[in-house]
């Protein structure tokens, strides 16, 4: 990955992320098209997401690339990341 970061998904729910340094374990859950990402490091907050270390993506499958859009950043011209799945 060259400009980016890594979420890996596990079939128990848990994930694991390069995303922020502070902490890279969670769990999640996916719900018609949200996907939930709650962030398993006590006391973990970036300060833009509610609940702290609590993220919700606004989830699209298109091809073979997943893209996430922040349900907690007001973008005016839009926003979101793109993702590849890089190995099974």
């Amino acid at each position: 990955v060259e400009n980016g970061y890594i979420y890996t998904f596990k079939i128990d729910g848990t994930f694991t992320s390069n995303r922020f340094s502070e902490c890279s374990i969670g769990k999640f859950e996916l719900n018609n098209s949200n996907l939930t990402l709650r962030f398993d490091c006590n006391g973990f907050t970036t300060g833009i997401e509610s609940p702290e270390g609590t993220f919700i993506e606004n989830f699209n499958k298109k091809n073979n690339e997943i893209i996430l859009k922040p349900t907690y950043l007001n973008c005016i011209e839009g926003c979101g990341n793109k993702f590849q799945k890089i190995k099974n």
